[in-house]
């Protein structure tokens, strides 16, 4: 009787976690598209929360069905532990620079690059920056030590650098998009 009751127990707290972590992923993807409507000036029912902030821009890669905001890099928002991390200051697509962005790789809510091991060289990805659209073509994938320093590729031209944490190899994964030439 009591392995039964034990069994049970075991059981509906396993399913109280999945359901709420269900609820995460919903809260953090309703969030995510109230601001990209936000951002883009499209009308929208706002999602109430502590911040009156919104995107810097939007990071989009249809190929892993990926559209994702991020904040400023002075933003308390550009967190890693709650959206997408800017990690180069001062820098954005109209400029020669290398923009850096970071993101979690795993299973949860904000796991944004969960799914960049599937891209190919070759591949797209876009920003959207003050209404404008700057596509990035998939130029190289590297890694290295998770407490390395890396560089850009062409630090003079414009590129795009995501990161993530390859947790099987104990290393960091690098993806380097140089910017489409109109």
């Amino acid at each position: 009787m009591k392995t039964r009751n034990l069994i049970i127990l075991f059981l509906l707290s396993g399913i109280l976690l999945l359901s709420i972590d269900f609820q995460k992923r919903i809260d953090v993807q309703l969030e995510n598209d109230s601001l990209i409507k936000e951002y883009l000036g499209e009308e929208t029912n706002k999602i109430s929360n502590d911040k009156d902030e919104t995107y810097m821009g939007i990071l989009e890669i249809p190929k892993i069905s990926l559209k994702q905001g991020f904040f400023a890099y002075q933003s308390p928002q550009n967190d890693v532990q709650k959206h997408l991390n800017l990690l180069s200051p001062d820098c954005n697509p109209t400029l020669p620079c290398s923009i850096i962005i970071a993101s979690h790789s795993g299973n949860s809510a904000i796991s944004y690059f969960k799914n960049l091991d599937q891209l190919n060289i070759g591949d797209i990805a876009t920003i959207t920056y003050e209404k404008q659209i700057f596509s990035y073509v998939l130029k190289k994938v590297d890694t290295m030590n998770k407490v390395g320093v890396f560089t850009a590729l062409k630090p003079k031209e414009s590129e795009l650098i995501l990161t993530t944490c390859d947790d099987k190899n104990d290393v960091q994964d690098l993806y380097y998009f140089e910017l489409k030439k109109a």
